[in-house]
């Protein structure tokens, strides 16, 4: 195996991956030391960065798909304002990208 590609990340955690209906692929990391999960489209065999989606502390994630809808769920590590009494973020993908789910009550 060679080195195809490298990343600028900062102090990644996990990464996942999923593919949209439309044929598109993306990676995703989660940058401890940038606070970001970051989202990567595969392009002409290139990875870009296309969002940066702020998480204090993130460190993993997953990708839950549920018929055609697809979550990221964010989990935050560790807060330096709050240590160990985090939030796990949900974000929801549509035509712009990913945005915070706020399932209506």
């Amino acid at each position: 195996a060679h080195e195809v590609q490298q990343l600028s990340t900062h102090g990644p955690g996990q990464t996942d991956h999923f593919s949209l209906p439309d044929g598109r692929t993306f990676l995703v990391v989660g940058e401890n030391f940038a606070s970001e999960v970051s989202i990567w489209e595969l392009s002409g065999g290139q990875f870009e960065k296309r969002q940066a989606l702020k998480v204090i502390g993130a460190a993993a994630m997953a990708v839950l798909q549920i018929g055609k809808e697809i979550f990221l769920i964010a989990p935050s590590y560790h807060d330096r304002d709050t240590g160990w009494d985090t939030r796990t973020l949900i974000f929801k993908a549509d035509v712009d990208g990913f945005r915070i789910f706020n399932p209506e009550p």
